[in-house]
């Protein structure tokens, strides 16, 4: 019996089985009644399926099931109205992990349709890069929402001071009240100053040029210091001082002090039906660790990893105590930058302990250089 050679369309079909193998894209087609006919061997190698099991519309469980009846319902309304279409979603690679995928099909005629042919190719790293810029831009619509409230509350109490300070100035007797609205007005002010500071230590940060004049100092002074400037506009509380030797630090004196002030501000700020604050120094050979405790609303647990971020406030108490979540990341860039470890601990409801670790001074062995 003579043998039959090959059709021509055999011949395109074999030819076209062996180019789509080496294509490094996942290449499918479906008949004229949608149902899978072919994928090529880049998508056997990717998902893990085989052929045989991915034909028909086997291939829809390599699709994560959140986005399955999704793709399934773009696929067939392309498939009804026979027009190209474009989709994205997740699919499953034969590790287990998934990959977010860009798919793509164009109709086929044979002079009649003869369903589709599409592909599929890896689009994960430009997602997730689409995906953290997004995130940014919401992050930055909520700094802009929050700095702008934040900067606004304290012109807008100053402004009221000053219209009041203008209708006193021309009326006899009221040197009291002036003295009390230039209080108030200054205090605003020095709001405004802290918020302006924050933004441009941040920029500061990021660009590399956060500036660090390094002296020797006793921490002690430091201290008292600090708690003067905070108890001078917070005197509901106590601040009490454990372990305060005479301990020489290493250091830009000046960020040091942000890094206390900044502390022991949310500790008061942030325990407001307390009445005390401790400072506990500790010292070893090499380090001295500073740490502020409050018995205020405390940190809840899934939230103390991100209390460091950058612009990230707690959600459960950010609608009651203004700021703009610069402060702790600011003080954490501080002392990293001086060789330092910095950290919280804290129970939701029960307080908080903020601490940081400071290189104890070499001046001696300088000295005896």
């Amino acid at each position: 019996m003579k043998k039959l050679s090959p059709t021509p369309r055999k011949l395109r079909e074999d030819h076209f089985t062996e180019l789509a193998d080496l294509i490094p894209t996942m290449i499918w087609k479906v008949n004229n009644e949608g149902s899978a006919t072919y994928v090529n061997k880049t998508w056997v190698d990717f998902t893990g399926m085989t052929f045989e099991n991915s034909l028909g519309f086997g291939w829809g469980m390599a699709v994560h099931p959140d986005d399955r009846d999704n793709e399934f319902k773009i696929f067939m309304t392309a498939f009804e109205k026979r027009s190209p279409f474009q989709s994205k979603f997740r699919l499953r690679r034969s590790d287990g992990q998934y990959r977010w995928v860009l798919s793509q099909g164009n109709v086929l005629y044979n002079p009649q349709f003869a369903g589709y042919i599409g592909s599929l190719t890896d689009i994960t790293e430009q997602e997730l890069a689409q995906q953290a810029t997004k995130i940014l831009m919401q992050k930055k619509d909520e700094f802009m929402s929050i700095a702008s409230h934040e900067l606004k509350t304290p012109i807008t109490s100053m402004k009221a001071s000053l219209q009041i300070l203008e209708r006193l100035s021309i009326q006899e007797g009221q040197l009291q009240q002036i003295y009390s609205f230039i209080g108030k007005a200054n205090k605003q002010v020095n709001k405004l100053i802290t918020l302006v500071e924050d933004l441009l230590d941040v920029t500061k940060i990021h660009a590399g040029k956060m500036q660090f004049n390094h002296s020797v100092f006793n921490i002690e002074e430091v201290l008292a210091d600090c708690v003067d400037q905070v108890k001078s506009h917070a005197i509901s509380h106590q601040i009490i001082i454990n372990g305060a030797d005479e301990v020489l630090i290493f250091a830009d004196k000046h960020r040091i002090e942000q890094v206390i002030i900044n502390f022991l501000s949310n500790a008061i700020k942030y325990s407001p039906d307390a009445d005390r604050v401790l400072i506990n120094l500790q010292k070893d050979e090499q380090y001295l660790k500073i740490a502020i405790q409050d018995f205020g609303i405390g940190i809840p647990a899934d939230k103390i990893r991100y209390i460091f971020n950058r612009f990230f406030r707690v959600e459960e108490s950010s609608q009651k105590f203004s700021g703009l979540g610069l402060g702790l990341y600011i003080s954490s860039e501080i002392v990293k930058r001086h060789g330092g470890d910095i950290g919280v601990e804290s129970q939701e409801g029960e307080g908080a302990i903020f601490w940081f670790t400071l290189p104890l001074s070499q001046e001696p062995l300088l000295n005896s250089i």
